[in-house]
């Protein structure tokens, strides 16, 4: 029932102006690109795993790639097919990255169904499932806290070592899944990205033939063996 006036009159229907919306709009937008901070994790990979994630345990093999990553400039891991060694990069690593440490990780595997299907879907239902508290935004290949901590990955035959050019952070992941795959040429590119302190690359994969970067790092220097992992 509407109420009458005190002059008896049926009231105008008061709506928002457009402008009004737009400005609603937009501030509703960004409360919810914001989030917990996170940053007090920086340096603490399990515990962020633990304690953010909620993943109930990591392997012994999980929590020495989560150290060499965060200790060390290169991490190569030799891993066999099938035992969840993407759920470390995408599920931990990737997130760990962007909101713990808020800096720019960037991923990449040798083709499309690898990328889109495999590293990145464990990295979109990480962030999906914690998404009410880190805030940002994400997309297929991307997840964006702010323009210094974000994440995003390609695929390592859609580009050539030009892809990596000019890509200097202070704090930068680069990762090669399925390493055992990609290219000199994108090696070489990613391994020129790694000038600064706080630079880090993680190669991962199972290296099948001998000729490869992947398989010539993992000779070069102590290459972690990933025998399995189970959360």
């Amino acid at each position: 029932m509407r109420h009458l006036s005190k002059n008896g009159s049926t009231p105008k229907k008061v709506g928002y102006t457009p402008k009004t919306v737009a400005i609603l709009r937009r501030n509703s937008l960004e409360l919810s690109s914001k989030g917990r901070n996170f940053s007090h994790y920086e340096g603490k990979p399990v515990e962020f795993a633990y304690e953010v994630l909620g993943i109930p345990y990591l392997t012994p093999d999980v929590v020495a790639i989560l150290h060499s990553v965060r200790d060390n400039k290169v991490t190569n891991v030799q891993a066999s097919h099938g035992i969840g060694k993407s759920h470390v990069s995408g599920s931990v690593l990737i997130p760990y990255w962007v909101f713990a440490v808020q800096g720019l990780c960037i991923t990449t595997a040798p083709t499309e169904r690898q990328v889109k299907q495999i590293l990145w879907s464990e990295a979109r239902k990480s962030y999906g499932l914690n998404k009410y508290k880190f805030g940002g935004r994400s997309g297929e290949l991307f997840i964006k806290l702010n323009e210094d901590a974000r994440a995003f990955g390609f695929t390592s035959r859609s580009t050539d070592s030009n892809g990596f050019q000019g890509i200097h952070k202070d704090k930068l992941l680069l990762i090669e899944d399925e390493a055992c795959g990609i290219s000199p040429e994108i090696d070489e590119g990613a391994d020129s990205c790694l000038v600064g302190s706080n630079n880090r690359m993680l190669r991962i994969g199972n290296p099948l033939a001998d000729g490869t970067p992947f398989a010539q790092a993992c000779k070069r220097s102590a290459s972690l063996v990933l025998k399995a992992i189970a959360y």
